[in-house]
């Protein structure tokens, strides 16, 4: 028996906790027959790397398993005891010569949530059900006389006993192509979705945040000539300055507020989907005083 496996026997014995003679025959056939591989000397950096690799299997894996002491303390870190769980528990696939689609729908397991966990459901596969409806009636009108494409997927931004934020993006193709994204953020202490306008006292965040943006617009546009911003023309970024109550956002790692906008809301379509970070102590004193602490 080598010493990394001495070492696991050992920790069990120390806790009292007998082994089945049924496991340990197991066990050692299992390691009996394990074929011998010849000694690879690695370099310092890639031993750190294996023997971190190591300690995350030992620590996560296999000690929960031969340890009850270490299982049960492991459930009660917050962290690694609290977080979400979203799976995908559909997929859509669609392909011809003339239309592709590919969906991946996210759904937040039963019991990981509360009542926003399955408002969240349900919005989701209200959204999934309107995009595939209006799919499948763009197959039949337009045939092999154009090409079509959807595709949608998620991602998990946030995921803490505090706070957590799915992202759902969207790609949609007839003639010409748009993307978007729906960001659904969940306050866990109050089991709440949480709108942008939710998270100040008053009003007078959209201002400020206006002007945040605004300034690295113009600061963006003077550092590389190439960006366009439609900060002064009415008739094209008008609309997103009024940042209203529903509008995207997320908190990145720190806690500063993330404003992304959508493929042509504030700029041509080559710009992609920009987003704008609004540091926390531009908006901090206008927080709602159930956010203060969110991230601190």
């Amino acid at each position: 028996m080598n010493p990394f496996d001495e070492l696991i026997f050992q920790m069990a014995e120390k806790e009292g906790i007998p082994v089945p003679p049924e496991t340990s025959k197991k066990v050692e056939d299992t390691l009996s027959q394990l074929p011998q591989r010849k000694v690879i000397r690695f370099s310092p950096l890639r031993r750190i790397a294996a023997t971190a690799a190591g300690l995350v299997f030992v620590f996560l894996f296999l000690l929960p398993n031969v340890s009850v002491t270490y299982a049960q303390t492991l459930e009660q870190v917050p962290v690694l005891g609290k977080l979400i769980q979203v799976i995908t528990i559909r997929n859509y696939v669609y392909s011809d010569d003339y239309h592709d689609m590919d969906i991946d729908v996210p759904g937040i397991e039963d019991g990981t949530m509360g009542a926003a966990g399955e408002e969240i459901n349900k919005d989701v596969e209200q959204l999934i059900q309107e995009l595939t409806d209006q799919f499948y009636a763009d197959v039949e009108a337009i045939g092999d006389e154009g090409h079509t494409s959807l595709y949608a997927d998620y991602d998990v931004v946030t995921n803490t006993d505090q706070w957590f934020t799915l992202k759902l993006s969207v790609f949609q193709a007839s003639g010409s192509g748009t993307n978007y994204y729906v960001y659904y953020n969940v306050d866990r202490s109050q089991d709440q979705i949480v709108q942008l306008g939710d998270l100040f006292t008053d009003d007078s965040y959209a201002e400020v945040l206006r002007q945040d943006i605004l300034a690295q617009m113009k600061q963006r546009m003077e550092e590389d000539p190439s960006l366009v911003y439609w900060t002064e023309d009415s008739d094209m970024g008008q609309d997103f300055i009024e940042l209203g109550t529903d509008h995207n956002f997320y908190f990145d790692d720190s806690g500063n507020l993330v404003i992304p906008f959508d493929e042509y809301e504030v700029a041509p379509g080559y710009m992609g989907s920009p987003e704008f970070t609004i540091q926390r102590s531009v908006f901090e004193n206008l927080l709602n005083d159930s956010y203060r602490d969110l991230f601190a």
